[in-house]
């Protein structure tokens, strides 16, 4: 697939920005969980499912609520979340947590003028998904796949054991990011959780490479399109932090 990182950026964060009245509407109806699970998305037919059914299609850039469809192209954040409020019947507020920043978030409108940009932003969500749903179907004990607005990335955590606690106990994330301040281009990623500190010494991977700024293992869409495959990556890395998480 090929990629224009700059065109995908300003795409993806848009998109991140418009996913966040979609947390909004779940905090304003349901009770909160534990692991904020309430507020995460679902993916299917090209499209982020909140969890009281407010949707957003990042290729069209359009939320939908039942039957009624908002273009957000040439509409600003506010605008969103007043219709968004009117459709549930309950106000929401857009939570107060770190994001990247961009001019939507101080009020600009949103700008679809770049609709490849947007297509493309779309397909690597698909291919995050589909990807690590038939990855997360081969492993034991590994929770369901799911997009997280804070960060903006769809992952799943793969326990050790069937009684282990995920809160506490050693595990093996899994995952895909559009991209982020650490990794400009879209990218999957492995991360052991229970090692303690990163180990002088890794496992060597036959695909992808071990993140310079954080702890795990990522295949980036560059080495993706020169050919690397995201899961023999996710296969070779998993078995990595298996043996790291065994020696620790």
């Amino acid at each position: 697939m090929a990629v224009d990182f700059a065109a995908l950026r300003d795409a993806r964060l848009q998109t991140h920005w418009a996913a966040q009245p979609l947390a909004a509407a779940a905090d304003a109806l349901l009770e909160p969980t534990p692991d904020d699970s309430h507020s995460n998305l679902d993916w299917t037919d090209q499209t982020l499912i909140g969890r009281v059914g407010v949707l957003l299609r990042p290729a069209t850039l359009t939320l939908e609520y039942k039957d009624d469809v908002f273009r957000l192209d040439g509409r600003t954040l506010d605008d969103a979340v007043t219709w968004i409020s009117e459709h549930i019947g309950q106000p929401i507020t857009l939570r107060d947590y770190e994001m990247p920043d961009h001019p939507v978030a101080q009020g600009a409108a949103f700008d679809r003028s770049d609709r490849e940009a947007f297509t493309a932003v779309s397909e690597w969500l698909h291919t995050g998904f589909a990807t690590l749903r038939a990855f997360a179907s081969g492993q034991d004990h590994a929770t369901t796949v799911r997009l997280w607005p804070h960060h903006f990335d769809a992952g799943a955590l793969i326990a050790l054991t069937a009684d282990a606690d995920l809160s506490k106990d050693p595990s093996i994330g899994i995952g895909m990011s559009p991209g982020d301040t650490h990794i400009d281009q879209p990218y999957f990623y492995v991360n052991p959780y229970g090692v303690g500190d990163r180990p002088d010494a890794l496992p060597l991977l036959p695909v992808g490479r071990w993140a310079d700024s954080w702890f795990g293992a990522v295949l980036t869409a560059a080495h993706i399109a020169d050919g690397a495959a995201p899961a023999a990556f996710l296969d070779d890395a998993v078995n990595a932090c298996r043996q790291l998480i065994g020696g620790a």
